[in-house]
């Protein structure tokens, strides 16, 4: 696997140097459904050239599952083309790196190389469709709902909830042919619409690959468009209600779906014994006292014996310790309940709650079923199954300068925050602070330095942070602070302008989720530096290329481990004037404010807070000899780079 990344690490990096510009020279297509037959994707290729026309001249292919589809063979000056290509994954499992081959001539004799790469893993379909089940009788499908605490926060998507959910809406397409879905989203402003977008894009590839995890075709899924509506009396800690349906056959009224189809005989899709379900935690007799006893003592007295199984479901900030201690002491005091009602034998009765889980609206439910009743029609209950979720992270919490120097406790973000915080305190999670407080070069004050104003604020947010939360909790809270002034070091000209405002914050990010590991595992995440080099009119770091996607990735990797990421960026320049109008220095720092700008979109993009996001060090660099024209122009070209650093 490492030989093949070092493979399209080395061609990317050549392609750069050709003549044609590429967007993307790595196309990586994920993951392939075998089944799903020839996929089809495409290269979008630019001429940078105002008078030279770049001919394509051949194209090559290392393997005859890989096709070119596009016909074009002639780029104009300063225009565009796409190069639209197949890839055919029959018989072809596993991971796989083809190239494209492109030779080429620009102008009249100039002759170049480009190579593409195209990646991806070729997977069997996991599952099968259903076969012919008969007429469909009845079809209701019940919705499912998520609390989010963060517009970033995916935790939801690997319940039980979806997969039970897709599962059931599978039936929409063997009978209908196609599945429509539906958000119903309730917010607390009307500012979070733009925030929320990520996360339902994310939860609508979630559902489509889900589907083709099942062999559906992704054409055969439709989403409508969200509908939000504002709810003031949304829980404090979550950032929204989710709740996810069917366009055609939904039915609110139902927890289970309903689902009967001619030929199966079934008295019900769902047969509980204990179905039970609250906001707060029952006590052991209020729970055997919803058992249906009297179908309980039936089944007993049939087959003097009873094999029971159940499920357990609670709110995320419930600990796995407390639904362990909360299962076993309800077996215990059931099966003593059970074993006095039927007069049975303790060795006859089998009582157990394997599968302990999180609930996607944060009630505690109980569910109980015979063993029995399960056989036979597995392919339409709610399957049971382990939860594997990651803790979200917390809510951050970022307040700019201009909004005030004392923290705004009634903005509705902040009460988030802090609710999370004390809620986990209750779930007997250790609070530990990040706070981040930074100021911008433009003088703040006349008699402190920013440097000491930045310490200052810091100071007493941390201070007001811990009075309060010990004052609610009764415990300490831990604080890790942060300071610093970013921002240009050389004077601006009247025609250079910066919005300086931008960089007068102070961020809150609560580290509470963080692994425990040691501090030789702590050296262990160390990634190497990104830098770029360019031409001269350029304007930020691009988000979209192979080797930032790389790089970003461990960047996210160290945010799941330590709940946040330092970086530092150099923008380097040549002494080639690159506008009469503005001076180097502006435009190299003009490029570090859109590139931070676009890093944290693209950590958005994965979901990522950007707030955690920390760019702790910004270096402006003028370098290189004197231009006089007696130097060829690319040989400063080593002078002009953006430089990504991972600070520990």
């Amino acid at each position: 696997m490492n030989r093949i990344l070092l493979i399209i690490f080395l061609l990317a990096t050549f392609s750069l140097s050709a003549q044609i510009r590429v967007k993307n020279p790595v196309q990586e297509l994920g993951e392939v459904f075998e089944g799903n037959g020839i996929i089809t994707s495409k290269f979008v290729l630019s001429n940078p050239y105002a008078n030279d026309t770049i001919r394509i001249n051949h194209i090559e292919t290392s393997c005859g599952c890989t096709a070119i589809l596009s016909k074009d063979t002639m780029i104009l000056p300063m225009s565009t083309i796409e190069l639209d290509f197949s890839y055919d994954p029959a018989g072809r499992l596993g991971l796989f790196v083809k190239t494209i081959e492109i030779h080429t001539t620009t102008g009249q004799f100039e002759r170049n190389k480009l190579y593409l790469k195209i990646a991806g893993n070729v997977v069997a379909d996991k599952f099968e469709k259903k076969g012919d089940l008969g007429e469909l009788l009845n079809y209701h499908v019940a919705p499912f709902s998520f609390y989010p605490i963060t517009h970033f926060d995916t935790s939801y998507l690997g319940f039980n909830h979806l997969s039970g959910f897709v599962d059931d809406l599978s039936y929409e397409i063997d009978y209908h042919q196609f599945a429509s879905v539906g958000f119903d989203v309730q917010i607390k402003s009307i500012h979070q619409i733009e925030e929320l977008e990520k996360l339902l894009e994310f939860t609508k590839k979630k559902i489509v690959n889900e589907f083709k995890r099942r062999g559906y075709s992704a054409l055969t899924v439709f989403f409508e468009e969200p509908h939000f509506m504002i709810l003031e009396n949304l829980p404090k800690w979550a950032a929204a209600r989710v709740n996810v349906y069917s366009v055609n056959f939904n039915d609110n009224d139902i927890q289970e779906s309903q689902i009967e189809v001619a030929g199966v005989n079934k008295e019900e899709i769902q047969k509980y014994i204990l179905n039970y379900e609250r906001f707060a935690m029952p006590t052991n007799k209020e729970i055997i006292d919803a058992l249906n006893m009297d179908l309980i003592e039936s089944k007993y007295f049939l087959n003097q014996k009873i094999e029971l199984e159940g499920m357990i479901l609670m709110p995320w900030k419930k600990s796995k310790t407390y639904r362990r201690k909360a299962a076993k002491s309800l077996t215990a005091e059931m099966a003593e309940a059970i074993k006095i009602a039927t007069g049975g034998k303790k060795s006859n009765i089998k009582l157990s709650f394997d599968s302990l889980g999180i609930h996607d609206q944060d009630k505690y439910q109980f569910k109980l079923w015979d063993v029995a009743d399960n056989s036979g029609f597995d392919s339409l209950i709610y399957e049971v199954k382990e939860d594997l979720i990651k803790a979200p992270k917390l809510p951050t919490y970022k307040q700019f300068l201009s909004a005030g120097f004392l923290l705004d406790t009634n903005n509705y973000k902040f009460q988030q925050f802090w609710s999370n915080l004390i809620l986990n305190n209750k779930a007997g999670n250790e609070i530990t602070i990040l706070i981040e407080s930074n100021l911008s070069t433009q003088q703040i004050a006349f008699d402190v330095s920013n440097n000491d104003f930045a310490q200052e604020w810091g100071r007493d947010v941390s201070k007001y942070l811990k009075q309060r939360f010990i004052n609610e909790t009764g415990v300490k809270l831990n604080v890790q602070f942060e300071s610093q002034v970013r921002g240009p070091e050389f004077k601006l000209s009247k025609r250079e302008k910066l919005d300086l405002d931008q960089l007068n914050y102070i961020n809150l990010v609560p580290l509470v989720q963080n692994i425990k590991i040691s501090d030789q595992q702590l050296s262990n995440p160390i990634i190497k530096p990104y830098q770029v080099n360019f031409d001269y009119f350029f304007k930020g770091i691009d988000t979209k290329a192979w080797g930032f996607k790389r790089f970003s990735k461990s960047l996210v990797d160290i945010v799941e481990l330590n709940g946040y990421v330092k970086i530092a960026i150099e923008s380097s320049v040549s002494q080639i004037k690159i506008d009469d109008k503005l001076s180097n220095n502006f435009v190299a720092y003009s490029r570090i404010v859109e590139s931070e700008l676009r890093i944290r979109e693209a950590m958005a993009e994965m979901l990522i807070d950007p707030n955690r996001i920390i760019f702790v060090k910004e270096v402006v660099k003028e370098q290189g000899p004197k231009y006089d024209g007696t130097i060829p122009v690319l040989q400063y070209r080593k002078f002009h780079y953006i430089k990504l650093e991972n600070i520990y």
